[in-house]
């Protein structure tokens, strides 16, 4: 394995992400339907929204799947200089406490546009956070057995999201809320996200040194392997569904638990991002010039969190423009205006942070 290797697909398949994540974010700023719609209700009669949002549902699950590939290959690569166990470990808890502190700092004040201040909030980015400590923990063992742990959290999620607690005790609340439930406090509980990432980092072994050049073909082989279990699962409205539907194809086989996942929606999205990295493996250094705005944007995907989100609240929430009052066009006028603000952003950002040794600027 290359000491110093960059994988092209990674930050292809990163940008992807932060740019399908982009258009669900412009979508809950410019779209009128979001006056009334609980973010946390997947269902929609509008076939362009549901298609908006529905896309949106890979998003969380790319980052973490990435952030499991990615702790493996920084642990054996840190490992390969020579670097102790412990101090590789303790780098990702430093990593994990700074995307802690981003979270409940800068990222729940961006939604408001700064307006307001939420500090005792957990999100996405605290999850991740999170999930690097723990990976931190396992990352050395076999990939047999960092498979069977993300695939037996992922089977106990109908058990663990059973478990009672009382709403109104503020304890019980960020405790269950941190680990295993979706409420007000936290709607990115660690556990089943973490199972994700724990994959993740079994299937980054084998992007970056088991499959080699069949790793596009095995990649889609497993991503066929995931979703087809998914729809198994999802047809039979069985274990792990939490919603009943009425038939294959129709709005509500698609109403998948996200807050917090079920088992289906991890399948379906660990099946999701794995087809499209095996499209991103296998074709794209043949359409590499196509691909390197995305490389842009994914050679910086934190900071591109960072930043576009106060840049849509602060333009559509905090000076009034279009908040909530457009349209499927006013959504995709606002992404394709965002990404155009960023790309520049984003590339000058990546330029100063290849060449600074501030751990500031290089863990953002």
């Amino acid at each position: 394995m290359s000491k110093t290797r960059r994988y092209g697909f990674i930050d292809d398949m990163r940008g992807l992400v932060v740019v399908m994540m982009a258009l669900g974010h412009s979508s809950y700023y410019f779209h009128s339907m979001w006056k009334s719609l609980d973010y946390t209700d997947p269902f929609f009669d509008n076939l362009s929204q549901f298609l908006i949002r529905f896309q949106g549902y890979l998003c969380a699950p790319g980052f973490l799947i990435l952030a499991g590939a990615m702790v493996w290959l920084s642990f054996f690569r840190s490992r390969a200089r020579g670097l102790s166990a412990g101090a590789i470990r303790m780098k990702f808890i430093k990593r994990g406490l700074f995307l802690i502190l981003v979270q409940m700092t800068w990222v729940n004040a961006s939604w408001s546009g700064f307006r307001s201040f939420r500090l005792f909030h957990m999100g996405i980015i605290s999850c991740i956070g999170i999930s690097v400590i723990l990976l931190s923990l396992i990352v050395a063992f076999r990939w047999q057995m960092r498979l069977a742990i993300g695939m037996a959290i992922t089977a106990a999620l109908p058990v663990l999201i059973n478990i009672p607690y009382d709403m109104d005790h503020t304890l019980q609340q960020a405790l269950a809320q941190t680990w295993v439930d979706a409420g007000k406090f936290n709607v990115y509980p660690v556990l089943p996200w973490f199972a994700l990432a724990a994959l993740g980092s079994v299937i980054g072994e084998a992007w970056f040194v088991r499959w080699k050049e069949k790793a596009a073909l095995y990649t889609l082989a497993v991503a066929v392997a995931a979703l087809l279990l998914g729809t198994m699962l999802r047809v039979r409205e069985g274990y792990g569904t939490t919603f009943s539907c009425d038939a294959v194809g129709t709005y509500s086989f698609y109403l998948i638990q996200k807050y917090p996942p079920n088992v289906v929606h991890n399948l379906w999205a660990f099946g999701g991002i794995n087809l499209w990295m095996s499209f991103l493996v296998g074709v794209g250094p043949r359409i590499e010039g196509l691909l390197r705005p995305l490389k842009v944007y994914g050679s910086v995907p934190l900071f591109f969190y960072m930043l576009h989100i106060p840049i849509l609240a602060i333009f559509a929430k905090r000076l009034g423009f279009f908040y909530r009052q457009g349209g499927t066009g006013a959504v995709f006028l606002g992404w394709i205006g965002l990404l155009l603000i960023m790309y520049p952003l984003c590339k000058a950002y990546g330029a100063l942070r290849s060449r600074t040794t501030n751990p500031i600027v290089r863990m953002l």
